[in-house]
């Protein structure tokens, strides 16, 4: 009997000890996994990528000011005579004009995805910046035709709705993941800078002047804005993302490498490379996904 206790203690002793040290390889191997993914962290956040983070959301602004001017220009009164009804506006008129840049951007962000992933995004947004200013135009040579104005607005919603889609692409695909989040909120804070600056700019001007000069200098400065981004964009890298997905490796490392601030084939770089493999692996799984 003493023998038989003996025993059955002795195979305890072993499973406390077995359970023991698994508990404690359990814990090392967390530590270690812990330490890998603190390693793969960049030590510092490059000045570029806030730089990219910056341009890219001028689209928002671009998209705010053309949003917040409308307001103030249907309450000036040389915009009222021009394309007014006996120097008013009635609710279809003035619902059409604001209403049809919302038709526009509908439109621009079905077509901005597709572009998106056969351009490139920085020519995406750059395209799209360059196109808004064709329906500035169409609306700052406007006379007295006030169907001329509100095409001019549609012609700049479908530039301000391929932003809509390929500016935030842009900035998730190439931010380094420690700020990602906040850049990528940073296009929704421009949109309200660009609203309050058209309202600036419209006070400003509805004071000064009682000619045209009221509406056609904000108008027009809305071609300055997506010029900036226009021409800006296209001194940034391309998203490394899509470099990759278009067979282009050893770029997507490079553009990756300098955003992140390592070298080309850092542990950061390396698995940063193997999430987007796995994601295109799982897209092209599932087979043609056409939009």
């Amino acid at each position: 009997m003493m023998g038989l206790f003996s025993t059955r203690s002795s195979a305890s002793e072993d499973v406390d000890m077995a359970e023991a040290e698994k508990s404690s390889d359990s814990s090392q191997r967390a530590s270690a996994d812990q330490g890998a993914v603190e390693s793969l962290a960049p030590v510092r956040v490059p000045f570029l990528a806030y730089i990219l983070g910056a341009i890219a959301a001028i689209g928002g602004f671009v998209f705010g000011y053309e949003s917040g001017q409308i307001s103030g220009f249907l309450a000036m009164s040389d915009f009222m005579e021009r394309f007014g009804e006996n120097g008013a506006f009635s609710a279809l008129r003035s619902g059409t004009i604001v209403g049809l840049l919302s038709a526009g951007t509908l439109i621009g962000c079905l077509i901005s995805a597709p572009l998106a992933d056969k351009l490139g995004r920085r020519y995406t947004i750059s395209a799209s910046a360059f196109f808004y200013i064709v329906g500035v135009l169409i609306e700052i040579t406007s006379s007295t035709d006030w169907v001329q104005f509100a095409m001019g607005r549609f012609a700049a919603g479908l530039g301000i709705g391929a932003l809509s889609t390929s500016v935030p692409m842009y900035q998730s695909e190439s931010i380094p993941k420690t700020i990602r989040g906040a850049v990528v909120s940073s296009y929704q804070l421009a949109i309200t800078l660009g609203i309050w600056t058209a309202y600036m700019v419209n006070y400003g001007t509805s004071a000064q002047y009682s000619n045209s000069a009221q509406w056609r200098i904000p108008n027009g400065l809305s071609a300055l804005w997506a010029i900036l981004l226009g021409s800006s964009i296209l001194l940034m890298p391309e998203s490394p993302r899509f470099a990759f997905r278009m067979g282009r490796e050893e770029e997507a490392r490079r553009n990756m490498a300098r955003l992140n601030g390592v070298e080309e084939f850092d542990p950061l770089i390396n698995q940063e490379i193997r999430e987007i493999q796995e994601g295109i692996a799982a897209e092209r799984k599932g087979g043609d996904h056409p939009w």
